[in-house]
């Protein structure tokens, strides 16, 4: 750990793009090697890897954000929750690529672009790092129309982060992280 506090801000940040996802393990269990490093050289465990994300994978930090506020992201907060999420040096770019007039919403708007940036991307690379050496099975969740199990919201949450959960796990009620049936039957799902 003293390592690591030790490394300057921007060679935390450059080693991060390469791929974003967090650290895997428990406490007092430091990784030996970042994840770029083991995955292009070969060090880690060669077993069939089942790798994806949901289309709207980011919709649900966006919800979680208005909910909390009580408030949806407006068309003149847009640029700085894009850049508050990939800083200032990349803001401009990204707000180009994902215009808010292009999308439903703002929130739809900041949605794709993290979804795109923070999931899908390092998604792809990972199975482009391992499938030189094991199956790699890589999916996308698509189902806009997926029951949704936190309170509604100014936009549509879609395919949001956990919402496929439920159709491998029927008792799992997403990031509240309890059984289903502890809810009353006619509140178990809210659906737009």
């Amino acid at each position: 750990m003293a390592c690591l506090r030790a490394l300057p801000a921007d060679k935390v940040v450059e080693v991060q793009s390469a791929f974003r996802f967090g650290l895997i393990g428990g406490p007092n269990t430091p990784i030996p090697v970042i994840f770029h490093a083991a995955f292009t050289t070969g060090a880690y465990a060669h077993v069939p890897v089942l790798t994806g994300t949901n289309h709207n994978e980011w919709r649900w930090p966006v919800a979680n954000a208005e909910l909390n506020s009580g408030k949806p992201l407006t068309a003149d907060r847009y640029a700085a929750a894009i850049a508050a999420f990939y800083g200032p040096a990349l803001a401009p770019a990204i707000v180009n690529e994902y215009q808010v007039a292009s999308f439903p919403s703002s929130s739809e708007a900041v949605g794709a672009a993290e979804t795109d940036g923070y999931m899908a991307c390092g998604t792809l690379k990972l199975a482009d790092w391992l499938s030189p050496s094991v199956p790699v099975y890589d999916y996308q969740f698509d189902d806009a129309n997926v029951p949704m199990y936190m309170p509604p919201v100014s936009f549509p949450y879609g395919a949001a982060h956990t919402t496929e959960l439920q159709f491998l796990f029927p008792l799992f009620h997403a990031a509240a992280v309890r059984s289903i049936r502890s809810a009353p039957a006619n509140k178990r799902w809210r659906t737009r």
